[in-house]
């Protein structure tokens, strides 16, 4: 059996126009990998405690930059806010939490305007009365917003390719941004839970934009 030099020649080629690809995806990503939003200290009459994310959680979004806050109220109402700078798939993972959960709504609203969405989910425990009304959303430092897991709570394979190729051409780096909350049982279709989160949404973004400083 003989070898074609010039294809193994092309095999080189092609090997080494993959690996400075795989090289400048790294590269590209760890730059946009490093930008958080800075959370208010309060929002309204809410104040927000740091609550640092579990190790655990952090180890299977590979250890991204992350920061976890805690806004609570007067009546003893609580927020979680969660802030990550995504560096790779793993990333946008859910909490474990969630994974009990089943959507039983979701859709798009223009919180901040009519071009910056964010997606919105009821949770529910199957089979209990146990509702988690969820926000969640990418932010640019110059204010813009956008959608990911647009298909639910987890990412397939076209999230992931639409995920990936987006970090490699966006020129801003984003952090992605979770809110949520408990419906309490007597908040008849989730209006004082979707009140706490729009009132802490809108504080987290005026916060972070030229708008709000």
């Amino acid at each position: 059996m003989t070898i074609d030099p010039q294809r193994i020649k092309q095999l080189g080629v092609c090997l080494a126009v993959f690996a400075a690809a795989a090289v400048f995806l790294v590269i590209r990503q760890g730059r946009n990998a490093d930008w958080l939003l800075t959370p208010p200290l309060t929002a309204g009459n809410w104040e927000a405690i740091d609550t640092p994310l579990p190790q655990e959680f952090l180890l299977s979004l590979a250890l991204p930059k992350a920061h976890g806050v805690d806004y609570q109220s007067p009546l003893d109402e609580h927020v979680t806010c969660q802030l990550i700078a995504p560096r790779s798939f793993e990333a946008y993972r859910e909490p474990d939490m969630f994974s009990l959960l089943q959507i039983s709504a979701q859709r798009s609203i223009p919180l901040f305007g009519p071009d910056k969405p964010i997606r919105a989910w009821v949770l529910k425990v199957p089979n209990q009365k146990f509702w988690v009304l969820c926000y969640a959303w990418l932010q640019t430092p110059s204010g813009q917003t956008s959608l990911f897991g647009e298909r639910g709570l987890r990412q397939g394979v076209l999230d992931r390719l639409n995920l990936g190729w987006s970090s490699v051409v966006r020129t801003e780096p984003v952090c992605l941004v979770r809110l949520y909350c408990r419906i309490a049982a007597n908040d008849k279709n989730g209006v004082q839970a979707r009140r706490n989160l729009d009132l802490i949404a809108r504080s987290l973004y005026e916060q972070n934009t030229k708008g709000g400083k």
